[in-house]
């Protein structure tokens, strides 16, 4: 019996037969797999490119489960290989099988491994990483009154020609909807500025219709996270989302009419998520719904490629904000619904094992509780493992005080 060690194998024609030779090379790179060094190599190149928290943390991870995956491999001598010179066919397959079976597993985990990393939060530093954060107003539903006689048709077509844009084609979705002699229109998209409003304000002025006259009735805003390495990052936002405390129906879905309970894994929820699906919380309709995805597309048309981005989005009927309507209110409006997309941390009072099922596990964490006092008798709306995500909230804060100046008279 000859053995074989770790990590080279060059075996000579006289321990190994010659019909042999050929899958010298084979498990030599298969034990070399196992040993780790490719393993860390591989993950490395696809998973540490970006810079940032998680390169230093999916480091660390893979060395210290690597130093005890070869502890393993000594204590049961897994890293000596030994074969005979008369070993037939059939068992040194077994053998090579046995070796690639390990990689597999191995290379598995490291999927693993670094699906979780970059499920979680507290791996990014957005800024070293090159992520840009954009908040974005997606469209707005808006009520008026008009004091002239007319009708919904009249209104339509006269927006229609003078903006150049057919808005409310799908009447279940959106349109103009008529009562008495209020109208409501409904998403109104690519609002970027005040100056965005101006030609619908214009039109509407021919029949007695003011800035100040309009009502915002619903609004949705996004925020949208560009040159994000992984679609896992939305499986983060959506794990450190400060949702309200009622909030409900979280699943994953392609289609509005169906359901999916978001899977309890970030690998199988990133699966989802690179297929398409979409994450939701709150049924459509709801005062707040959110929605999360990787959006690749806008009106049915493919965006480039450097276009793509990571967005989670609130939409939000204005009624439960308890503020002003007007659109010339707009700014507190937008401020509002932002409020919808605060994020979370875990708190210096999260142990070990509320890390570990934080990392290994898809929740809610983020979830707001009813108010109570800390035991430093300080009002709290989460639970005692979870705080505010204060670095993260005051990035996006600036960024929407910005866009909120673009609505200011």
């Amino acid at each position: 019996m000859n053995a074989i060690y770790t990590p080279n194998y060059t075996t000579s024609s006289h321990h190994v037969n010659s019909i042999y030779e050929s899958e010298a090379e084979t498990l030599s790179k298969l034990d070399s797999l196992y040993a780790g060094r490719d393993l860390v190599e591989s993950s490395m190149s696809r998973g540490l490119s970006l810079g940032g928290n998680a390169q230093e943390v999916l480091a660390a991870r893979l060395d210290d489960e690597l130093d005890q995956l070869l502890l393993e491999s000594l204590a049961d001598e897994g890293n000596i290989i030994t074969v005979s010179s008369k070993i037939s066919d059939e068992d040194l397959e077994q053998q090579l099988q046995g070796m690639r079976q390990r990689y597999v597993d191995n290379a598995k985990r490291a999927d693993e491994w670094e699906t979780e990393i970059y499920s979680d939060i507290h791996s990014y530093d957005f800024k070293a990483m090159g992520i840009e954060i954009k908040p974005v107003i997606d469209f707005m539903t808006l009520q008026f009154e008009v004091n002239k006689p007319t009708t919904r048709h009249c209104i339509k077509k006269h927006l229609t020609e003078k903006t150049g844009t057919r808005y409310y084609i799908e009447s279940d979705k959106s349109g103009i909807e008529q009562s008495g002699n209020v109208f409501t229109i409904k998403q109104v998209h690519d609002v970027r500025s005040r100056k965005d409003l101006k030609a619908i304000i214009q039109c509407l002025e021919r029949y007695g219709v003011t800035y100040s006259d309009i009502k915002v009735t619903r609004i949705e805003v996004s925020l949208d996270f560009y040159n994000a390495k992984s679609k896992a990052l939305l499986t983060a936002l959506h794990k450190s989302l400060a949702y309200f405390e009622n909030s409900i129906n979280e699943r994953t879905y392609k289609t509005e009419k169906t359901f999916t309970p978001i899977p309890k894994t970030p690998i199988d929820l990133l699966r989802k998520l690179e297929d398409g699906y979409c994450i939701g919380v709150n049924p459509d309709g709801s005062l707040a719904y959110h929605t999360s995805y990787h959006k690749m597309t806008d009106r049915g048309l493919n965006l480039h490629e450097s276009e793509h981005r990571s967005r989670t989005e609130v939409n939000c009927a204005v009624s439960e904000f308890g503020v002003n309507n007007s659109l010339s209110n707009l700014p507190e409006i937008i401020q509002c619904a932002f409020n919808h997309l605060k994020f979370t941390r875990l708190s210096k009072n999260a142990t070990a094992d509320d890390k570990k099922l934080y990392r290994e596990s898809v929740d809610t964490f983020g979830k707001q509780t009813k108010e109570h006092y800390s035991k430093s008798r300080h009002k709290r709306s989460f639970n005692q493992t979870i705080t505010k995500n204060g670095e993260l909230n005051k990035v996006i804060s600036r960024k929407v005080s910005d866009l909120k100046r673009n609505f200011k008279g």
